[in-house]
């Protein structure tokens, strides 16, 4: 359920990212909404960045975060987070 296919990440937040779709929100669009999400929508786990301010790396730099943007739902229309 991704937007620009498979979601590659190490094990530890690949493991968090399916717990939370299946407990997290699955449910919540079923009881918000009646129905199933079907489109995790991010931009990718991986992106080489510093961490604002600092010269340290951020997780992204090691697959180890997500970016996400929203969701589809199954029958309705997308579902998008706002801006940071």
């Amino acid at each position: 359920m991704t937007d620009n296919g498979p979601i590659e990440t190490v094990c530890a937040t690949a493991l968090r990212i399916f717990m939370w779709e299946e407990n997290g929100i699955q449910s919540i669009a079923q009881d918000l909404f009646n129905t199933q999400a079907s489109r995790l929508r991010h931009v990718g786990p991986y992106n080489c960045r510093r961490i604002s301010g600092t010269d340290r790396r951020s997780t992204h730099a090691t697959a180890g975060a997500i970016d996400i943007l929203g969701l589809d739902l199954t029958d309705s229309p997308r579902i998008r987070l706002p801006e940071d």
